[in-house]
């Protein structure tokens, strides 16, 4: 985001893609969710 705002744009965030259902994250533990990629609209 801060980098859209050097560049005078704006980022639309459509979907965060993280990891798959075979690999589930514990309730006990968030940390655990990774982040796979973003799809993003540059305005």
């Amino acid at each position: 985001e801060w980098a859209a705002l050097d560049a005078g744009k704006q980022v639309q965030f459509i979907h965060q893609f993280c990891q798959p259902e075979d690999h589930p994250v514990r309730s006990s533990f968030p940390e655990g969710e990774y982040l796979k990629g973003l799809l993003c609209r540059v305005l």
